[in-house]
């Protein structure tokens, strides 16, 4: 008998415990779950971060076709944890749009500015950019991925790197007029010295992409 009572006992005692953890209006282990579910389920619902990017390599800017899908491929592989949005600048306005943002410490996180000189003279020496350098350095994998030269020509004089270097040479297109250049076999064969001295004095060439600002900038030339 007083190991039965001792079993009832020690049954009745779980029980309790049981329906302490369950008392009205305290959620079960069960229940405790269904939270951190909801939790999990808001941030996979949580927006990308979007980062905005004006240039004027967009639109019917020629170099769209090549910096467009470039975006798109990036939007794509960090879909839901980061977002580029394009936003369009004429290229004939958009350096002095840059620079009117860089005067009122308004420069956006990333952004394109063919100025080179300007960068230099007054967004470095002023130290509006980011340093990449401590950053290349933890990602070793990429940094010898840089051609070496494109990686010494974004180091600057105080060792830091304000400008992501290369990792792969542009194809440039080269298109010439065959009524006036005959070559005896291939252009691609020769070098750059065997090329110059196979042109002579035919070497006038333009730039027409974009608003064709070389050939304005010639034609304005001959005009003056």
């Amino acid at each position: 008998m007083k190991k039965l009572f001792a079993l009832l006992l020690v049954i009745v005692m779980m029980a309790s415990i049981v329906s302490c953890g369950t008392k009205s209006g305290e959620p079960s282990q069960q229940d405790e779950k269904k939270p951190v579910e909801e939790t999990k389920t808001e941030e996979e619902k949580k927006e990308p971060t979007t980062i905005v990017l004006p240039t004027y390599r967009a639109g019917e800017d020629v170099g769209a076709r090549f910096f467009i899908p470039q975006v798109e491929r990036f939007n794509k592989e960090y879909e839901g944890k980061f977002k580029i949005e394009i936003e369009e600048s004429p290229s004939n306005t958009h350096t002095e749009r840059i620079k009117q943002l860089a005067l009122q410490d308004k420069l956006p996180v990333i952004f394109q500015v063919p100025d080179s000189k300007w960068v230099e003279d007054y967004l470095i020496a002023n130290k509006k950019l980011y340093n990449l350098k401590d950053w290349i350095e933890s990602k070793p994998e990429m940094k010898k991925l840089f051609i070496k030269e494109s990686l010494e020509f974004c180091t600057k004089e105080d060792g830091g790197v304000y400008a992501l270097p290369l990792t792969v040479l542009r194809p440039t297109g080269l298109y010439y007029n065959s009524q006036k250049i005959q070559p005896n076999g291939s252009l691609t064969q020769m070098s750059w010295d065997e090329f110059s001295d196979f042109l002579g004095n035919e070497k006038i060439a333009f730039q027409t992409a974009e608003g064709g600002w070389t050939v304005n900038l010639f034609l304005t030339a001959i005009i003056g």
